[in-house]
């Protein structure tokens, strides 16, 4: 079994073995502190160079087309907004840039996208098996009859538990910081 890889050295380094099935990371950040970025590249990184790598996106923070622009930025190694600006023009590049992504993704990366609940999750866990599952981020999961969103939060990680003991996936969890969280670290607290 290939472990999962960062794909980031000096954290790949840290880790040694990299995070096997049924391993969980947490990766939590201020808005806009790259953390989907840093997943987008983990995705990437796992999905094109390991074959048996089947891989589930959740991603709740962007819709479908800011998920492609994204994507085709990285690609490209331009800014986010040149890339929409490419793909309003219908750039030659910017298809290229589509075509080349679908091709290495080669059917092994399923992304869903918001509106989203634990129940759509578990489906397509179901649907495309993966090994490995990024939420993007967990706030966003929404949770039938649940309006506390401390509690929805603490029954998607009863949930992620318990899909990371039946299915073996590895998961990568994106939370962003609280207020008190970044208020803390305004004041050099933390």
């Amino acid at each position: 079994i290939e472990p999962v890889r960062i794909g980031i050295p000096r954290v790949d380094d840290a880790l040694q073995s990299g995070l096997y099935p049924g391993s969980v990371l947490g990766l939590t950040g201020h808005e806009g502190s790259l953390k989907s970025s840093v997943a987008l590249h983990l995705i990437e990184e796992n999905v094109w160079r390991n074959p048996a790598c089947r891989c589930l996106f959740c991603s709740l923070d962007m819709n479908p087309d800011m998920l492609m622009h994204r994507r085709v930025s990285r690609f490209l190694g331009i800014h986010e907004v040149r890339a929409r600006e490419l793909f309003a023009e219908q750039d030659a590049d910017y298809i290229r840039a589509r075509n080349e992504i679908a091709r290495r993704d080669d059917g092994r990366l399923f992304v869903l996208s918001s509106p989203c609940s634990v129940a759509d999750i578990e489906i397509a866990m179901g649907t495309c098996l993966p090994s490995l599952c990024v939420i993007d981020y967990l706030l966003l999961v929404n949770v039938a009859g649940e309006r506390d969103k401390f509690r929805a939060f603490e029954r998607t990680l009863e949930k992620v538990r318990e899909w990371r003991s039946t299915t073996k996936a590895t998961f990568v969890l994106l939370s962003q910081m609280s207020r008190a969280s970044k208020a803390e670290a305004k004041s050099g607290k933390s």
